[in-house]
């Protein structure tokens, strides 16, 4: 079952949708382009297939990414994470 904040607050519904493991690594890959299943397992060392599975259809669910000709790419909605991400970089260079 997917944890919830249960927080009446912008902030708290975004990590309540990106805020599990592996979901900003995987927009992350697909801010490059789209991926086949078999790519995101290979450029995310480390992800079990089944964890992966679950990622992209959660994220398939909340209307983050879709499935064409099978490649996952993001949807417009998921594009509106590019630039918290690339700040999330940022920081994370900062370090």
């Amino acid at each position: 079952m997917k944890r919830s904040y249960k927080q009446n607050c912008a902030l708290a519904h975004a990590l309540d949708m990106v805020g599990e493991r592996w979901t900003l690594l995987l927009v992350r890959e697909l801010m490059i382009g789209p991926c086949r299943y078999g790519e995101l397992r290979e450029n995310l060392a480390g992800i079990g297939t089944n964890l992966l599975a679950d990622r992209l259809r959660q994220m398939t669910g909340q209307g983050l990414i879709t499935k064409d000709n099978g490649r996952y790419l993001l949807t417009p909605k998921g594009r509106q994470l590019e630039p918290v991400v690339a700040s999330l970089v940022q920081f994370g260079l900062s370090l």
